[in-house]
């Protein structure tokens, strides 16, 4: 298990315990089985990206804050190689901002591979913007397909159900913003 996964791990017990949440609470909340939760923390099974972006939202948490570790400071320099590197069959999904107390934006950098498409998915806490760098990228939103070329962008409000396609036969890059607005 690499030491991302294992950070996630230990950041699951931590938060669900101090949320006094059992496993089944979570896993309501996540909307992932009560088992996954407890095979996650006993370091049996590493969860994929879009579980993981469940549990993490289940545990009004975000992705980085899951994944890395905290970082503090009027200015945070976060290197290319020190960003954590996400691989699934079709994509490459790179988490682009640091990790810091209650963030309310992450920054993704999805590389998607020909003809590739992600899961559907929505976010209850957070608004999604995405952002074209390539010609060809689709995107499938409350019953509507959206084409967008090169530097286009959409903005997806919180709770609505969506996917990207690559419609071309070579690789595309996407970024990706997830907007939280964390209560004070």
């Amino acid at each position: 298990m690499s030491n991302s996964y294992l950070l996630f791990k230990e950041r699951l017990i931590e938060k669900r315990k101090k949320q006094l949440l059992s496993m089944q609470a979570l896993a309501e909340r996540a909307g992932v089985s009560k088992s996954l939760i407890s095979k996650i923390e006993r370091g049996q099974v590493q969860p994929s990206i879009e579980t993981a972006s469940y549990i993490a939202e289940g545990l009004n948490s975000s992705l980085s804050e899951m994944f890395l570790p905290e970082q503090r400071g009027a200015i945070i320099h976060y290197p290319a190689n020190k960003q954590l590197e996400i691989k699934g069959d079709n994509y490459i999904r790179k988490i682009m901002s640091p990790s810091m107390q209650k963030a309310c934006v992450e920054i993704f950098h999805l590389h998607l591979k020909k003809g590739a498409e992600t899961e559907r998915t929505s976010y209850t806490d957070a608004d999604k913007y995405i952002l074209a760098l390539d010609a060809g990228l689709s995107v499938m939103a409350d019953d509507s397909i959206y084409h967008l070329e090169k530097g286009d962008s959409i903005h997806i409000k919180k709770q609505i159900e969506h996917s990207l396609k690559n419609n071309l036969d070579k690789d595309i890059s996407v970024i990706t913003v997830l907007h939280r607005k964390h209560s004070t």
